[in-house]
């Protein structure tokens, strides 16, 4: 639920939520996302 949810936000933004830099793109994985929750995690945790 949360990863969809920040999914939404990049997209609202305008943002490439392929382009990520912690996690590898493909054509069916959004890396940004991935970057973005991990962040997070990191600082909730």
């Amino acid at each position: 639920m949360l990863w969809n949810h920040i999914y939404s936000l990049i997209e609202l933004q305008g943002l490439d939520p392929y382009g990520g830099c912690l996690h590898q793109a493909s054509e069916r994985h959004p890396a940004l996302a991935s970057d973005l929750i991990e962040e997070l995690e990191r600082t909730h945790c």
